[in-house]
């Protein structure tokens, strides 16, 4: 048996303006580019009461919203906290590409952050020398090493008001994937005006990329309905790693 409830109201629901105010401030934050979002915050604040405007002008973009860690990551979250406003070095077991292959980064946390949804960690990734962050879900485990590391000030939080998070290094160079018909939608909402649809229904996506490894893993992640179509290099690099992967298969 299936119960369908009406979602609809029968009326406009009659909000007092400390009400209307945490809703426009908390649409702000969560969707602050969607259409409809800006027309119902044009409408919803239109009717504010003159001193309320002036309370939701001065604080809107003043709140942050946060989302709540993923399941059994809050242990996780406050060993980095504690790591970072000590300066302690922590090693992590981290798995990269999310399928349980965990390799060990040592690494300086500067702090964490909730991106989209999504709570990172940033800060110095000791092994390679440069700035790095980790999708606090992917990582399973946090020890401290006992070293410790200097003080790298605050984090700027303009830095993350940003759609994707993603920090160039100067090393990146341009990869073009292509997406079949079967994959052609979720391209096109994944990168939006960077997805150039082809008339035979494939889309072609060009990203940047300091090396070959996402691009391929990401191409793989496919199976077949993802390819790189350019540079050449990158190309070499998808072909022999699915060389190597039929070959692990054939093997005895």
């Amino acid at each position: 048996m299936t119960v369908a409830l009406h979602q609809s109201f029968s009326r406009p629901p009659q909000l007092t303006p400390l009400e209307a105010l945490a809703l426009a401030a908390a649409a702000q934050e969560v969707a602050p580019l969607d259409a409809a979002v800006t027309s119902a915050l044009a409408r919803l604040t239109g009717q504010l009461p003159a001193a309320a405007r002036d309370l939701y002008g001065k604080l809107a973009r003043r709140v942050a919203a946060s989302t709540p860690a993923p399941r059994g990551a809050e242990g996780i979250l406050a060993q980095l906290r504690a790591a970072a406003e000590g300066h302690r070095e922590v090693a992590l077991r981290y798995d990269k590409d999310g399928r349980g292959a965990a390799g060990e980064r040592i690494f300086h946390p500067q702090g964490v952050i909730d991106h989209g949804g999504v709570w990172y960690t940033i800060g110095q990734d000791a092994g390679r020398a440069a700035e790095r962050t980790f999708r606090v879900d992917r990582i399973l485990a946090v020890r401290e090493t006992g070293d410790g590391f200097p003080d790298p000030g605050p984090l700027d939080p303009a830095r993350f008001q940003r759609a994707q998070l993603f920090f160039p290094s100067g090393r990146e160079h341009a990869i073009a994937l292509r997406f079949s018909p079967a994959a052609a939608a979720w391209a096109s909402q994944r990168y939006g005006s960077r997805a150039r649809p082809l008339p035979d229904g494939r889309v072609d996506v060009s990203i940047e990329s300091a090396g070959t490894g996402y691009a391929v893993q990401l191409a793989l992640s496919f199976a077949g309905e993802a390819e790189i179509a350019a540079p050449q290099h990158a190309r070499d690099a998808l072909r022999d790693e699915v060389l190597r992967a039929l070959r692990r298969q054939e093997a005895p």
